[in-house]
């Protein structure tokens, strides 16, 4: 199945990662390849979900989603400090 929102095997995704996580002096917990890999699954879901049910997906969820991942993974690479807190 082709991607729906990128070309997986397009090469310059992984270099606009690269660039600005050196910018950023950051260092990557996984391969730019895998993390650009793991955005477009993300990414398709929610495309193939808000066609399957479009009044259960909005571009808001989206936008959370995308929060968090890169929330998760400012975390892990040590550019965020944890701060716990209750949702």
């Amino acid at each position: 199945m082709q991607a729906l929102l990128a070309d997986r095997d397009d090469p310059a995704a992984p270099a606009i990662f690269r660039r600005r996580m050196e910018d950023l002096g950051l260092d990557p917990v996984v391969s730019l390849a895998r993390m650009v890999l793991l955005i477009i699954a993300m990414a398709d879901g929610w495309k193939i979900w808000q066609m399957l049910d479009p009044a259960a997906v909005d571009d808001a969820m989206l936008e959370e989603m995308m929060e968090i991942f890169v929330t998760g993974f400012g975390v892990m690479s040590g550019a965020l400090e944890v701060q716990p807190t209750r949702a």
